[in-house]
C-alpha cells in the first residue's frame, strides 16, 4: 500500500498506474462489462488508419496461466475501453 508521499514520489518519477478495469462491450444485444481485475484495455490518442471510426488501443492481462502486454490493436471506438491521461515528461 502507498501513502501520499509514496504516490507523489512515484508520479514524479514517471510511474503510470493503469488498473485492470476490463471493458464494456455488447453480447446478444445487451451491454456488459467483462474481464474485470484480469485485463486492462486503454485507448491511445491515435486514430485507426483503416477505419475512420476506429482507434488504436493496448491491453494487458494477467491470468493464472499467463500475463503480458499487447500494443497497437485497433477497434471501433464504440467499444468501451478506458481512457487515461498520460503525458510525456521528457
Amino acid at each position: 500500500s502507498y501513502d501520499a508521499a509514496a504516490w507523489e514520489t512515484a508520479e514524479m518519477s514517471g510511474l503510470v498506474f493503469l488498473p485492470a478495469a476490463g471493458l464494456r462491450s455488447m453480447s446478444s444485444g445487451k451491454a456488459y462489462v467483462g474481464n474485470l481485475q484480469r485485463f486492462g484495455y486503454y485507448w491511445s490518442g491515435t486514430s485507426s488508419e483503416m477505419d475512420e471510426l476506429g482507434a488504436y488501443y493496448l491491453y494487458f492481462y494477467s491470468t493464472e496461466y499467463d500475463s503480458g502486454i499487447v500494443p497497437a490493436n485497433d477497434d471501433n471506438r464504440a467499444t468501451g475501453r478506458s481512457v487515461r491521461l498520460v503525458r510525456d515528461i521528457r
